[in-house]
């Protein structure tokens, strides 16, 4: 069944998409063949999704995911290892250091960063990852001021709104998710993928990866901070790819966020 979809109008879709975006441009420079496996993705992870629904979920008990966890190794897997990963590969296409950070997200101060910065008007640029530019969103909107909030601290913890709070809209509850991937996933130095996994899985929980993701790339100063002109984003502001992941938000997901610390947190527990 999951064949059978995916040799039909997702393929279709994807082909159309490589066609029409591969252009004789510099190597590399290109778009079409990532977003093309972005849309395949996204077609793997609804089928999977439309499976989990129909027949309920697995058996928690006898996984070796863990207690808590309601969904299927195979649409985790999925979402993990396809979509999560060609989704950083679109974020980074054309995504360099072209602005001198400052203090960057100061929650815990243990971030990688590249060895080298090179001058904005250098010719030589180097490749950041996708977390980086989120890192920067939550650096520029202040991230760890609105999170340090006391009001907030103790309610973060538990993913309550604060008493005699207005419900938090999208800026602050993409603020909030960063903050505490980073306060969890960086005290056992993980990777940077690591921590971008764990917000994608964030986002689908929520229904919400495509809305943050917007307001991302709604910034002007972002695009022009990180992106050199040729990029995907530079180009097309991320629109078709936003509008692509807005599909995934009819599923109810229940992935698990932490699964890069969970060894090192069983560990902890077992001293």
């Amino acid at each position: 069944m999951l064949v059978a979809s995916q040799l039909g109008c997702g393929v279709g879709e994807a082909s159309d998409l490589l066609s029409s975006r591969l252009r004789p441009t510099a190597k590399g420079n290109h778009w079409g063949d990532i977003r093309a496996r972005l849309e395949l993705a996204i077609n793997r992870v609804c089928d999977l999704a439309r499976v989990e629904e129909t027949v309920g979920g697995c058996d928690s008990d006898d996984s070796d995911w863990g207690p808590g966890y309601d969904g299927g190794e195979e649409l985790t897997k999925a979402v993990r290892k396809e979509l999560a990963s060609v989704l950083r590969d679109l974020m980074q296409h054309g995504l360099c250091q072209r602005y001198a950070p400052s203090s960057l997200v100061p929650i815990l101060g243990c971030f990688q960063r590249p060895s080298k910065v090179p001058a904005v008007s250098g010719k030589e640029e180097v490749q950041r990852h996708a977390w980086d530019l989120i890192l920067h969103y939550y650096e520029i909107m202040d991230g760890s001021s609105y999170v340090k909030q006391p009001q907030r601290s103790l309610a973060n913890s538990f993913r309550l709104d604060p008493v005699g709070s207005a419900p938090a809209n999208l800026k602050q509850s993409l603020l909030t998710r960063i903050s505490s991937i980073v306060s969890t996933h960086s005290p056992y130095k993980r990777s940077q993928d690591a921590h971008f996994k764990a917000f994608v899985c964030a986002g689908l929980n929520e229904r919400k990866l495509a809305a943050w993701l917007r307001l991302i790339y709604r910034r002007p100063r972002l695009i022009e901070e990180n992106y050199l002109p040729w990029s995907y984003a530079s180009n097309t502001g991320f629109d078709d790819c936003l509008k692509s992941l807005e599909r995934v938000k009819e599923f109810e997901f229940h992935l698990p966020e932490d699964l890069a610390i969970r060894p090192f947190r069983h560990m902890r527990d077992a001293f």
